[in-house]
């Protein structure tokens, strides 16, 4: 079965704008970022899924990923996450990535434990399962 986190971060990681803002500071599966990291390193994405379910015989996932855009302020934060929206906007046909659809708007909000400022987003993909389906005889 692919790891749909993965198929998304290659994906996220492979798209220009999006690197010259965040290098590899492109995190799947966190609720927060690991640690060392600070706003003032640069700007960063993280997501994790937050549900997932089985279409066409098991053959495609559908997953809506919770985003997280930060950065040292919200002026780099806004453009990261313009970045991404445009990024995840329709990608169909984009390596495993069947589809995918912004959910937005995003809501920007403040990290209760570091007070960092962070752009919420959800984004629904569907994205090939790799499992092995089979018809019937």
């Amino acid at each position: 079965m692919n790891d749909a986190a993965d198929i998304v971060r290659d994906y996220l990681l492979s798209v220009t704008p999006i690197v010259t803002l965040t290098g590899t500071r492109i995190w799947a599966e966190l609720n927060y970022p690991p640690p060392g990291y600070t706003p003032s390193a640069g700007a960063a994405i993280l997501f994790k899924n937050d549900g997932t379910s089985y279409l066409a015989e098991n053959a495609i996932l559908r997953n809506r990923w919770q985003f997280k855009v930060y950065g040292a302020d919200v002026y780099l934060i806004r453009t990261v996450y313009s970045a991404l929206l445009e990024a995840m906007h329709d990608t169909r046909g984009l390596g495993n990535i069947l589809s995918s659809q912004p959910q937005g708007p995003g809501a920007l909000l403040e990290d209760a434990a570091t007070n960092w400022p962070f752009r919420l987003e959800f984004i629904e993909t569907t994205i090939r399962s790799g499992l092995v389906t089979y018809a019937p005889a």
